[in-house]
């Protein structure tokens, strides 16, 4: 427990104080502006790179990730669906085919997942069609499409209502199904599973992480509109 902590809070998901403990960070408008900044910079080119120098194989995993989007939206899960949302960013990330910039959109979507879990889900619904006209201008190598359509898309999810939104009943539930869909689920060709990434090494961080998202919406942004 003590080095998935650690981890999450390299990460910048929690907060340690000296003889008091561990705490999940409050969510703060400023770090969101900031992240939303560097992601407009970062994203719209790294779409363009995907666009010319993707392989098949990613192409699968992109699909592969709309598709259990998908069934999350239609499911209802927002913790799967958050994190499917950011593996879709960080897999168009990595068929940009620069480490570095993949590495930065990388941790700028593992700092994201707290704030996605607080958009609604009319916005979800749309995010994902427009996840979908991204892969294809990817899929069919247009560079300008796919960085045009990229730029338009992030700005999408940056506004958050300034005060606090409830957890659903069900919060701590879909922590730990997340986290056993992720490492003790039976894997299977239709079964809607979050492959291990650089970014969630350990079942128990994998928890922790679940339950955090889990209970994102009750944080109060941190600082004022």
């Amino acid at each position: 427990i003590r080095e998935a902590l650690k981890a999450l809070e390299t990460a910048g998901w929690v907060q340690s104080q000296p003889r008091r403990g561990t705490y999940v960070r409050p969510l703060s408008r400023e770090e969101l502006r900031e992240t939303f900044e560097m992601r407009r910079l970062l994203e719209p080119y790294s779409a363009a790179l995907a666009a010319k120098r993707r392989t098949d194989a990613q192409l699968a995993e992109l699909k592969g990730l709309l598709a259990q989007s998908a069934v999350a939206l239609k499911a209802g899960d927002v913790i799967a669906l958050t994190d499917t949302n950011s593996r879709f960013h960080s897999t168009m990330g990595d068929a940009a085919g620069n480490k570095m910039l993949s590495e930065s959109i990388a941790k700028l979507e593992l700092q994201l997942r707290r704030y996605f879990v607080s958009v609604e889900w009319q916005q979800r619904r749309e995010s994902m069609a427009q996840h979908k006209a991204i892969f294809e201008a990817i899929r069919d190598q247009d560079t300008k499409l796919a960085e045009r359509l990229t730029r338009a898309h992030i700005p999408h999810t940056g506004p958050l209502p300034p005060a606090p939104i409830d957890a659903p009943p069900n919060a701590r539930e879909l922590g730990l199904s997340y986290c056993r869909r992720r490492y003790f689920a039976p894997r299977g060709p239709n079964m809607m599973m979050a492959m291990p990434t650089r970014h969630t090494a350990t079942p128990i961080q994998s928890l922790v992480e679940g339950l955090i998202l889990s209970t994102a919406h009750s944080h109060r942004m941190a600082t004022p509109m």
